[in-house]
């Protein structure tokens, strides 16, 4: 019987993972976006222990709550807010996504009224299949997303 889990896992591992697609949100201001109205994430695929530069886009002046998991093992990822200089947390909490917004070239006045641009570093513990619980205003969503 102490096998039955292991085989199980790698079972699940194997199975493809059902990312969620991107669509070119912003084409002339950010590269293409997982998600759905009001939360998008731009991230690269490929796996980098020091972390994965990572966009979120939130449509919302509320509070936003992130937090994500391998699908297969359950492991979390960190995130790193501030540069590489700056402190890791199991998930990132931004109270005024407005204020706290980038601001990326080619962007009008107008588009970041309607937007907020963060950034971040996720650190994922190995390649994998990850859902990040994105929560607005008590409302959770879901992207998913492959690191190779």
């Amino acid at each position: 019987m102490p096998f039955v889990f292991p085989a199980l896992l790698m079972l699940f591992q194997a199975l493809p993972c059902a990312a969620t697609p991107t669509e070119p949100l912003l084409p002339h201001i950010v590269g293409d976006a997982a998600g759905a109205d009001p939360a998008w994430v731009v991230t690269g695929s490929q796996f980098d222990s020091r972390g994965v530069k990572t966009l979120w886009i939130f449509k919302t002046r509320s509070a936003v709550r992130v937090s994500g998991h391998d699908i297969a093992t359950g492991a979390t990822v960190r995130f790193r807010r501030g540069g590489l200089d700056g402190p890791v947390h199991n998930e990132i909490v931004i109270d005024n996504p407005r204020r706290e917004s980038v601001f990326p070239g080619g962007a009008s006045r107008e588009l970041l009224d309607t937007y907020a641009f963060i950034t971040s570093a996720v650190l994922y513990p190995d390649p994998g299949c990850y859902r990040f619980d994105v929560d607005i205003e008590r409302v959770a969503r879901h992207i998913t997303v492959r690191i190779r």
